[in-house]
């Protein structure tokens, strides 16, 4: 059984239990403490005003790396002898019925003991995080178009080319050469980034898609980036954003003299980098989750999944229509089916969570059914939502015989 425990302030490790008390008891200049069991599943922020902000392991880590100096945290896993103690304080582990802990502004929570010789704790049991202004994830999605120009200049620089021409003809090259006219993520420009805002809680609490209505590049870039640093860098939600959405981003920054040392960390060690490929601390490709690190290929990607649990998918526009649908003057249609994608994004990212067992799945259709109302109340601003609402699906879950 192996249990790591760091400080998140000073950098120091302890591997027991009794070394977990110690750094927990380490005195004001400790920025956090993060005692981690052995089970992914168990394991929950208790914050310097001790809500209940996270209760998965890497997004416990995240929490504990984002308090500010003068604040403390402890990120309790499974413990056998019942919790961990903190400063002048002793956290357990919580109780089924402990879904909400009740205490007045400044009080300590309470969270009671269960049986500690039991060997699981399920996520389910987990106090139900509080804090629904903390944005844990931001699920997104990019439409790029082609720069005509630079595909001109790198691929045909002898042929004076204009760049509409430059781009219809890289494009039937690869329509001949791969059966799709889609061109590689090094050619392209960022003109949608749609972005849904997710708490703690798995809740929606905003959808947006960037520099609306301009939809120009480097501000789409640059709010992007800047706001995932705003938002104290929470995880990444993508589908296959590893293979496309990310790299247009990262080259995009490139190309606008963007700084980002907090995403390019290469200095740390490896497992910690934030582009590295297994750290779903940092972002999390639903892709690479459902495919095992592309153990196989997940015929019929994202509309497949979305409509498995009975959600729109694809309504009529995909990838391959944005190019031209952009170049006949249609980027707020490109931007509305961007909105789209994240959506069924969303949902799927909520599914994941049940097959992983971090959300009961009558959790899971209650915020399903919240996030429901809240596409209603906004159609009538968005009609994108309208056209996503008139294509939804029914899923019911099968009898349980």
């Amino acid at each position: 059984m192996q249990r790591l425990v760091q400080d998140a302030g000073a950098g120091s490790r302890s591997a027991t239990l009794r070394g977990a008390c110690s750094l927990a008891e380490a005195g004001p200049s400790a920025a956090g403490v993060a005692v981690i069991g052995e089970e992914l599943s168990s394991a929950w922020v208790v914050d310097s005003s001790h809500e209940m902000v996270a209760f998965s392991i890497p997004h416990a880590i995240a929490a504990i790396a984002k308090r500010k100096p003068d604040e403390r945290a402890l990120i309790i896993g499974y413990a056998p002898a019942g919790g961990v103690k903190g400063p002048g304080k002793s956290y357990t582990r919580a109780s089924p019925a402990a879904r909400d802990v009740d205490r007045k502004p400044g009080q300590s929570a309470t969270l009671p003991k269960i049986d500690t010789d039991s060997s699981t704790l399920r996520t389910a049991d987990l106090p139900v995080a509080n804090n629904r202004s903390s944005v844990a994830w931001l699920a997104f999605d990019i439409e790029a178009i082609a720069d005509g120009e630079l595909i001109a200049r790198v691929r045909y620089p002898k042929d004076n080319l204009t760049p509409a021409e430059a781009t219809a003809r890289f494009r039937a090259e690869q329509l001949e050469a791969t059966g799709k006219d889609i061109l590689p993520p090094t050619y392209m420009l960022p003109v949608a980034v749609a972005v849904a805002k997710i708490g703690a809680d798995f809740r929606l609490q905003d959808l947006a898609v960037l520099d609306d209505p301009e939809y120009r590049p480097h501000i789409i870039t640059r709010h992007f980036w800047n706001g995932w640093r705003h938002y104290q860098r929470p995880t990444l939600v993508t589908f296959n954003g590893r293979g496309y959405d990310l790299p247009v981003l990262e080259l995009a920054a490139y190309r606008y003299g963007l700084t980002l040392p907090e995403w390019f960390n290469v200095d740390a060690r490896a497992y910690e980098q934030s582009r590295n490929r297994y750290n779903i601390g940092s972002h999390l490709d639903l892709m690479d989750l459902f495919s095992n690190f592309s153990a196989y290929r997940v015929s019929g990607g994202l509309n497949l999944l979305a409509n498995l649990i009975g959600k729109p998918g694809k309504t009529g526009v995909d990838g391959s229509q944005v190019q031209d649908m952009y170049d006949a003057g249609g980027a707020k249609q490109v931007n509305d089916y961007c909105r789209c994608d994240v959506l069924d994004t969303y949902f799927v990212f909520l599914r994941s969570r049940v097959l992983l067992g971090h959300l009961p799945l009558d959790l899971e259709q209650e915020i399903v059914g919240e996030t429901y109302e809240w596409l209603q109340s906004k159609a009538d601003e968005q009609p994108a939502y309208r056209t996503y609402l008139e294509n939804w699906g029914d899923w019911q879950p099968p009898p349980s015989d």
